[in-house]
């Protein structure tokens, strides 16, 4: 037996149950959440591991794929990332060979406009995503990282009595509004992936509050130090409100049948 199957089945016996379906199905693969592909080069640190059936595990590849494009695309535009040009394109190549139509969503149009940045005006792009973009990948990616955060700090799995309510804040709107003083003042808490001087700060870090007993949680998830994923957590007989976000965004379940599904 190999070192690796060794690991899993410590790992299994730990956690003998996927955390993404509600529990339903045994462990059968360890999942990344964030997952390695999100990282230039997939110089991924360890942690942040969770138990997942091989459905829950496999099935969001594409997501995946997808919402790294995106976030690496948009820290690209706002600063530079060591060595991300190239791993930008193996990501392009790997979309356009397996979801071609993310392809066609992902630029609707573009404009022009300016930031001060230490006292002069420095010129940016602001690009349009067709929403599909954000509704049929990205959204139920950051739905996954809500699932998969909620597990490491209440150590509860969500089920079918839950809703996942995510909304994304793009570099645009940062660079616009910032980010409102709600979300700091109710996710007080830090944190991010560190491996000896392998971290994540500035690519994948988050803030949160969750309260299990209440089953009601937020993490606010920066990308790329260029977008905020906003993730909320509570009972399905429930629905709180955060002010200053703007409407839209998606609310997503999950259970035995489906694994994380959207709410129509």
């Amino acid at each position: 037996m190999g070192e690796a199957k060794r690991r899993l089945q410590r790992f299994q016996k730990e956690h003998p149950l996927c955390c993404f379906c509600g529990g339903s199905q045994a462990t059968e693969t360890i999942e990344h959440a964030p997952p390695k592909v999100f990282f230039v080069n997939k110089l991924r640190p360890s942690g942040l591991e969770f138990p997942a059936c091989a459905r829950c595990n496999h099935g969001s590849s594409q997501h995946d794929q997808v919402a790294a494009l995106i976030s690496l695309t948009m820290g690209n535009a706002f600063r530079e990332v060591p060595e991300a040009e190239r791993y930008w394109s193996k990501l392009l190549k790997g979309v356009k060979n397996n979801t071609p139509e993310a392809i066609q969503w992902f630029t609707a149009a573009s404009s022009r406009f300016h930031i001060r940045k230490n006292g002069l005006l420095v010129p940016m792009i602001k690009s349009s995503f067709d929403k599909r973009l954000f509704s049929e990948y990205v959204y139920p990616w950051t739905a996954k990282q809500g699932f998969a955060l909620w597990y490491e700090h209440s150590g509860g799995i969500l089920t079918s009595q839950n809703r996942v309510w995510v909304q994304w804040l793009t570099n645009y709107s940062i660079i616009k509004s910032g980010i409102p003083d709600e979300l700091i003042r109710i996710a007080p808490n830090q944190s991010s992936l560190r491996q000896g001087k392998l971290n994540t700060e500035g690519v994948f870090e988050y803030l949160f509050n969750v309260d299990p007993d209440q089953g009601l949680g937020i993490f606010v998830i920066s990308v790329y130090d260029c977008a905020a994923a906003i993730v909320m957590i509570y009972p399905s007989s429930e629905e709180p409100k955060l002010q200053n976000i703007d409407d839209g965004g998606a609310c997503f379940s999950s259970d035995a049948e489906r694994g994380i599904f959207l709410i129509e």
